[in-house]
């Protein structure tokens, strides 16, 4: 991880690509385990009788998996050992972990609701929450806390950081409709910038 470096866009990016370069089998394989688990909760809410397995699913089970994803690329960025189990890792701090993603999503409703520019400060003040929770093995309302601090004077850079998270989204969007249709020219159209978003 390049601590003695002053952050910046390029320099995330550019150690995004590294680190998917050095660790590539914990990063792909838990992109596709994501990737798998959106697409079996997609079709799941399909239907009547899994509409309620969804949302439970949804609300209890997906936010703490989605958290487990943010370890691997954690650890991976800082070169320790990772592997697609930490996915679950995070099952063993449930509470910190459920507590830390509820509330950021209150607070992004909250801020949507105050016709949004809040919600986007927010989202770049808090968004690190997932990373602390995991890494300081704090409270969900104590990791809000370290990450508003650790963002102090960077929200800058992490909102053009963010703009380019929704750039790849939207190019990437044809790969995720290419398979829910299925179409296999979304497919190919989106799948570079999806994978690009996902793992780099």
């Amino acid at each position: 991880m390049m601590e003695s470096m002053a952050p910046s866009v390029g320099g995330w990016l550019a150690e995004g690509w590294d680190t998917l370069k050095t660790n590539p089998v914990p990063l792909m394989s838990g992109a596709a385990a994501m990737g798998i688990i959106s697409l079996v909760m997609t079709f799941a809410g399909q239907s009547g009788a899994g509409m309620a397995l969804y949302y439970i699913l949804l609300l209890f089970v997906y936010p703490v998996i989605w958290v487990g994803w943010y370890y691997i690329c954690l650890r991976a960025v800082r070169g320790e050992k990772t592997s697609i189990g930490d996915l679950m890792a995070p099952f063993s701090q449930y509470g910190p972990v459920w507590v830390s993603y509820i509330l950021f999503i209150l607070l992004l409703v909250a801020g949507v609701l105050l016709l949004l520019i809040p919600g986007i400060i927010w989202y770049l003040k808090y968004g690190l929450c997932f990373f602390v929770v995991m890494d300081k093995k704090c409270s969900g309302t104590e990791a809000l806390k370290i990450s508003g601090d650790i963002t102090k004077g960077f929200k800058g850079k992490l909102f053009v950081f963010f703009l380019l998270l929704i750039l790849f989204s939207i190019c990437g969007a044809p790969f995720v409709f290419g398979l829910i249709l299925p179409s296999i020219f979304l497919v190919i159209i989106g799948i570079i910038p999806y994978v690009l978003a996902m793992l780099v």
